[in-house]
């Protein structure tokens, strides 16, 4: 987690198989449930976060002022890349503006 947001840890999630597996991101398993949902190629396994942004959508000066949550992805070793390569990223709820 790069910043909690304003709803705190408890706003924070993992589900699989529609059972909540962890409740809150200050869980002693946080870390290692969310990088096994983010590996994860069931699309019933995933992170949610609820009350942990803000709504910016149409205002992008705004996105620099936020408190919102942030969560930075890395992979190591890093994913490589060529001519044929395809990166799929999918996100449920359609939370995009």
């Amino acid at each position: 987690m790069t910043r909690l947001g304003p709803g705190g840890h408890s706003g924070n999630h993992i589900w699989q198989n529609g059972t909540q597996i962890v409740g809150a991101s200050n869980a002693s398993n946080w870390e290692s449930e969310a990088i096994k949902a983010y590996q994860s190629g069931n699309l019933n396994h995933y992170f949610e976060s609820n009350s942990n942004g803000d709504n910016f959508c149409g205002n992008l000066a705004a996105a620099s002022t936020t408190n919102s949550q942030i969560q930075t992805i890395t992979y190591s070793p890093g994913i490589p890349s060529n001519p044929d390569g395809i990166l799929a990223v999918t996100e449920r709820g359609s939370n995009n503006c």
